[in-house]
């Protein structure tokens, strides 16, 4: 669970530098309008950098009147509408059974506003998944099979042998 924890970690610096890429993508198609010089090239790294952002988060965007992309969470918060939006996120350093979201993880904020059970899709949507559900339900059965193993094992180890020892208590 704590290599998923920087796992999303680094998804989510992906996140920001994908959004920063696109604005500064952007900023490219605008100069090269001004300009009068195409802006083909421009647009098709934007879309690209748009397809790696969809791979790590469910997002929605439109292209404004001025050819600028606005980009927004799939519950409608902006990444990318005149400013680029940071996602933050912190990975936590120690990671137990008990350490769970919230409160023994940290929230994905973007705006202030914790946005990390909104997130669905993605990447990220898969490792929050699994590191708040499958590998919890996963280290939950395994913790009842070694219960099981141990309660077994000490019974068989326990059939026939008695406390004190026969030959202790004849000596």
């Amino acid at each position: 669970r704590r290599k998923t924890d920087i796992e999303i970690s680094q998804g989510v610096d992906a996140i920001n530098a994908s959004v920063r890429r696109i604005d500064d993508l952007n900023k490219e198609i605008s100069l090269s309008q001004s300009t009068g010089r195409s802006t083909a090239n421009f647009e098709d790294q934007r879309r690209e950098e748009l397809e790696t952002l969809a791979q790590y988060i469910n997002i929605d965007f439109f292209t404004n009147s001025q050819g600028q992309v606005n980009v927004y969470t799939s519950n409608g918060m902006p990444l990318l509408d005149s400013n680029p939006r940071a996602m933050t996120y912190s990975p936590t350093t120690f990671v137990t059974g008990a350490t769970v979201y919230p409160g023994g993880f940290d929230n994905i904020e973007l705006n202030g506003l914790d946005i990390t059970s909104t997130i669905r899709g993605g990447t990220i949507g898969g490792l929050i998944e699994m590191r708040d559900t499958i590998l919890v339900e996963e280290q939950d059965k395994l913790n009842e099979f070694a219960r099981v193993l141990m309660n077994d094992i000490n019974g068989v180890l326990n059939q026939g042998a008695s406390f004190p020892s026969p030959c202790l208590l004849y000596t």
